[in-house]
């Protein structure tokens, strides 16, 4: 399952970052369909956080999506992070060597 919604990033300016929440797995088919969803969130440039903290297996398919969004963030000059990155995922970002090309923040 895939959730989307908006949280306050800077609520002075009224700036706001969309969240979408993984539940479950991304391999295969799930990561495309999270692609999907995040380059139509990303369409105008907005703010976009991927939480991972429900997320068990983010494999090289999740992986390869989340390096798509951050470089696509870059060229409209916006921001793409990923959050809760924990276990497996966090394995397979670091060996792919994706952990340095990305904005994450860890499970605490």
């Amino acid at each position: 399952m895939i959730y989307r919604h908006a949280q306050p990033l800077v609520p002075e300016a009224a700036l706001s970052l969309v969240v979408i929440s993984v539940d479950g797995d991304v391999e295969c088919d799930a990561a495309a369909h999270l692609d999907h969803i995040l380059q139509q969130t990303m369409k105008d440039g907005t703010p976009v956080c991927c939480d991972l903290s429900r997320t068990d297996f983010f494999g090289a398919a999740g992986a390869t999506v989340a390096l798509r969004a951050a470089h696509r963030a870059a060229e409209s000059g916006s921001v793409f992070l990923l959050r809760g990155v924990h276990g497996v995922s966090a394995i397979v970002l670091k060996v792919v060597g994706f952990d340095q090309s990305l904005i994450i923040q860890a499970d605490s």
